[in-house]
């Protein structure tokens, strides 16, 4: 009986993934960074470390004298939309999976170079092709192709590298913050403030773990001038039908896929 239940708990885990794999559209509710909750978090992070961070910009040296709130959301946006922190999510994370890629088939090649082939007397081999069943054009087997190897490999090393994102983020903020976070925040006295690091760590968690997904999940920010699409933002502050400044990204399920959480956007003025 135990048996049993551990054999259709194992095909229901398989089905599981089977439905869920490069399916957004059905979400693993055991996952806990699954995309409805990364949108959660996303906007809570809007709510809570980006509104500290921006208070870090007012009381900075960048905020001059004379200059508004509109003046500050630019710099701000900075680290996160000008896919700062996304970018190099979604860099790393196309690196790490293309990295554990090659290890996986260069392991599969050894392992298969190296498995000793057993020498046959002649009496042998004449019985093996003896028993050997008759050739029929169905029943051929034959080996796996190299797209299918290739399929396995990609899948697999997409389940591993989303297993183990919440030990590998730790290192990718890490190096945001050590290497690229210079090159974006040049203030050292804004880039050491705790409300502007907590920001970006959160930042570069959230970003990381959209970009684990499979498919990955998208930022959509728009540009100056362009006309305000209601569907993907809503106004933050005036009203208005053109874009001055995008304050916050909208996140979307996938590239060009359904809306996860909304932006919000400055109008230019009437």
């Amino acid at each position: 009986m135990d048996i049993r239940i551990t054999d259709i708990t194992k095909l229901s885990k398989f089905a599981s993934q089977q439905l869920t794999e490069g399916n957004p559209n059905i979400a693993d509710l055991s996952d806990t960074h699954r995309p409805t909750r990364l949108g959660e978090m996303y906007s809570q992070l809007f709510d809570d470390e980006w509104s500290e961070a921006f208070e870090a910009f007012k009381d900075s040296t960048i905020a001059k004298e004379g200059d508004d709130d509109d003046e500050l959301y630019p710099n701000i946006l900075s680290i996160l939309q000008t896919l700062e922190a996304f970018s190099f999510c979604r860099e790393k994370s196309c690196e790490q999976l293309q990295d554990l890629e090659n290890k996986i088939k260069e392991a599969l090649k050894q392992n298969t170079a190296d498995t000793p082939q057993t020498k046959t007397s002649d009496s042998e081999e004449k019985m093996e092709v003896d028993q050997s069943p008759p050739e029929a054009g169905d029943n051929k087997v034959e080996k796996p192709s190299q797209g299918a190897l290739d399929q396995t490999v990609e899948r697999h090393s997409k389940e591993l590298r989303k297993a183990a994102s919440a030990e590998t983020v730790k290192y990718q903020a890490q190096i945001f913050i050590k290497e690229r976070l210079p090159k974006v925040l040049q203030d050292d006295k804004v880039r050491q403030d705790q409300r502007v690091i907590s920001y970006v760590q959160k930042c570069v968690e959230l970003c990381w773990f959209m970009n684990v997904q499979d498919p990955p999940m998208e930022l959509v920010a728009p540009k100056e001038g362009e006309d305000v699409d209601k569907n993907l933002f809503s106004h933050h502050g005036r009203k208005g039908k053109k874009v001055q400044t995008c304050v916050w990204a909208a996140l979307l399920l996938h590239k060009e896929g359904p809306v996860v959480c909304k932006g919000y956007i400055l109008p230019k003025p009437k």
